[in-house]
């Protein structure tokens, strides 16, 4: 049996409570009238940009393993599958929720509109990350042929790679407002966080805390900084760098929580980790569900947090959010895992 990682449940834990927290936020900023609390509400949101970057740097932690057998069978019977039923439910599933609230379209033009979105990709906006995560299960055989074969500086080297061309370089020219000639034949940076959360996973990244500390601060400092600089000047270039995952603030501030978390102790933390646990495994199904409450609150029922409390209002409706999120989420595993376990009764 597998030792546990306990780091990584910690790290999933965080960044699921950090994304019901950055999309709350967001969403409440439709409802903010001056500028303070337009930045203060970004800034809150642009905080959690790691969340993200993070679970894909888990992902490459734990899918990217050389000692754990991961066949070419598996990822197209098991992972792919399972990501293209979560993309088609969901998909049908809001398409639903948005046919209720409207109370427009009838069964047949809800269904087909489900169909349309989660083929066209035209659905609700957080449903992109599933397509991210099949383009990463369908290229992760030759992901995994590259760090079994490739030594430590050969990674090292791709990241550096990765990180000029996809992040350095684009934000250069949206700066300067120039194209250079030179790129690289990799459009997307989420290849660049699976491959540093393998390698700051094996230890193959070294800077001590403090670094990463230091690294931490300078997230920080510089998103609350250009967040109330964008707020008043409304620059698409700070735009960019504030949200785009691609953004060299964001990898660094990703980089900084997972390489800090990474080094957390290797033995379990009491009622902490179970805590954690439960909560990473209820992640996927927490980001997916969070959404519609969110939905609910401030798109159907146009509540407007600032006429209800204000800021303590739009913390209350995160919690509430990711508590329904996780319950559903939660009650769904135990049922799947109490049926599972009457239908091995069956069969023996």
């Amino acid at each position: 049996m597998r030792e546990k990682i306990y780091y990584i449940d910690r790290i999933k834990a965080l960044a699921c409570i950090a994304v019901v927290i950055l999309h709350t936020f967001y969403a409440a900023s439709a409802y903010a009238s001056t500028v303070t609390e337009q930045a203060v509400l970004q800034s809150v949101k642009n905080l959690m940009v790691w969340s993200v970057p993070c679970f894909v740097m888990c992902s490459g932690a734990l899918l990217l393993d050389k000692s754990k057998e991961i066949s070419l069978k598996k990822i197209l019977k098991k992972y792919i599958p399972r990501m293209l039923i979560a993309l088609l439910f969901f998909s049908i599933a809001f398409s639903c929720f948005d046919s209720i609230a409207s109370g427009g379209a009838g069964i047949g033009d809800t269904l087909a509109k489900g169909l349309k979105d989660a083929f066209l990709g035209t659905g609700w906006k957080h449903m992109w990350y599933i397509y991210m995560m099949i383009a990463v299960y369908l290229m992760l055989p030759l992901y995994r042929v590259i760090t079994k074969a490739a030594d430590n500086n050969t990674i090292k080297y791709y990241l550096i790679i990765c990180i000029f061309f996809l992040s350095l370089l684009p934000i250069t020219e949206k700066i300067y407002d120039i194209k250079t000639g030179f790129y690289i034949l990799i459009y997307s940076i989420y290849p660049m966080y699976l491959f540093l959360g393998y390698q700051m996973h094996n230890n193959r990244v070294r800077a001590a805390n403090p670094v990463m500390a230091v690294m931490l601060g300078i997230f920080l400092i510089s998103t609350i900084a250009l967040t109330y600089y964008n707020c008043s000047n409304n620059n698409a270039v700070v735009s960019e760098i504030l949200s785009n995952y691609a953004s060299p603030i964001v990898v660094v501030g990703s980089a900084a929580m997972y390489g800090l978390i990474r080094k957390t102790p290797s033995k379990k933390m009491g009622l902490a980790d179970t805590a954690a646990g439960i909560i990473s495994k209820c992640s996927f199904g927490v980001y997916l569900l969070h959404m519609a409450v969110l939905k609910y609150i401030f798109v159907v029922k146009k509540y407007d947090p600032f006429e209800h409390g204000g800021y303590f209002s739009i913390i209350m409706i995160s919690i509430l959010a990711f508590i329904i999120s996780f319950v559903l989420t939660w009650t769904y595993i135990c049922l799947k895992k109490k049926v599972k376990a009457l239908s091995a009764g069956k069969t023996e």
